[in-house]
């Protein structure tokens, strides 16, 4: 099984410097972080209404399911987006932070946030 860390990285507390300087140095075997093909999902998932979401999902656990096929133990996503955009939160589009929350939640199988 994959562990999944999420680091929600909320907007203006340093995430940058995490993203940059740490968990790129981060030397482990099993280890992966943001991955392109997966970081894109992320990305979609926060922005998807709650029809596409479960198609997202699914596609988020193909992802997952790939890399645990390739002997990956953890996985760590660092994006801000998954806290909502910095000013509105996407409240336009009805997002809120707790429905994202959900989101991830199914799409990663309780992760550690």
């Amino acid at each position: 099984m994959l562990n999944t860390f999420l680091h929600i990285g909320s907007h203006k507390t340093g995430t940058k410097f995490f993203q940059h300087k740490h968990f790129p140095n981060i030397k482990k075997k099993g280890f992966i972080y943001n991955p392109d093909d997966l970081s894109q999902l992320v990305l979609d998932l926060m922005k998807a209404d709650e029809k596409d979401s479960i198609e997202v999902i699914s596609l988020i656990q193909k992802k997952i399911s790939h890399y645990e096929k390739k002997g990956y133990k953890q996985l760590l996503i660092s994006k801000e987006i998954m806290s909502g955009d910095l000013f509105s939160f996407y409240e336009s589009k009805g997002y809120s932070s707790s429905n994202g929350f959900k989101k991830l939640n199914k799409a990663f199988k309780n992760p550690e946030i």
